[in-house]
């Protein structure tokens, strides 16, 4: 069963609506061969005691007028994607994934990412040349998101010259020297995964204060 705390509770609470009012809702959208859903169902779900289906899940974003996503836990954006796909792999884990979602996230986490790096080095630099110098890193933007990128990553994974010769020129981003050590990159990751949503922050900072005390990670 997913770990993630969905927004149920809070949606319905803020429509203003009990957890009767809400089943009969669903209920209502059924088809001839689905079993009608009870209160005792809804209170469930806010409760994480039984994962939300798909089906259920897309339902309940639909008439809410937010992401699967969203309603979930997965991620912040309340906006409804047109490609999010909701699966359920095996029983009790919900995957939810929207690439437009996904570049959008990344695009917003890239920049940033690289207005931190001129505040942790302290180097003064004015909005507009922040703006120019990311419009250039976003012109020869090789990263996953782009399809100029998904394809430089399959060249340099190939044994050829061309490959080589690509290694090379850029080796400071693919070389070593630079790169961070096994623990560091692990540590990053997890730290990466589970900052993606407020909620999955907050349970971080939990974990963080009941280890190391209860002292303001904030500040």
């Amino acid at each position: 069963m997913s770990t993630i705390k969905n927004r149920l509770k809070i949606l319905r609470t803020d429509e203003g609506i009990t957890q009767e009012k809400l089943a009969k809702i669903i209920n209502e959208k059924l088809n001839e061969n689905e079993k009608p859903i009870s209160k005792m169902v809804i209170s469930n779900w806010e409760n994480n005691k039984h994962t939300i289906k798909p089906e259920k899940a897309q339902q309940l974003a639909d008439y809410f007028g937010v992401s699967v996503g969203y309603l979930l836990g997965y991620s912040d954006d309340p906006k409804i994607y047109d490609d999010e796909i909701v699966m359920e792999p095996e029983e009790g884990l919900i995957v939810v994934h929207s690439r437009e979602r996904y570049d959008k996230e990344n695009q917003e986490r890239m920049f940033k990412d690289f207005i931190t790096f001129f505040r942790d080095n302290i180097i003064f630099i004015s909005d507009d040349e922040i703006l120019s110098l990311y419009s250039m890193v976003q012109a020869a933007n090789l990263n996953n998101a782009t399809p100029r990128g998904r394809q430089f990553t399959d060249l340099i994974f190939s044994d050829n010259d061309e490959s080589k010769q690509i290694i090379d020129d850029y080796s400071l981003v693919f070389g070593n020297e630079f790169a961070r050590n096994d623990l560091e990159e692990q540590i990053h990751g997890y730290i990466y995964d589970e900052t993606k949503s407020k909620e999955k922050t907050e349970k971080l900072l939990k974990v963080l204060q009941s280890a190391y005390g209860e002292r303001d990670y904030l500040d």
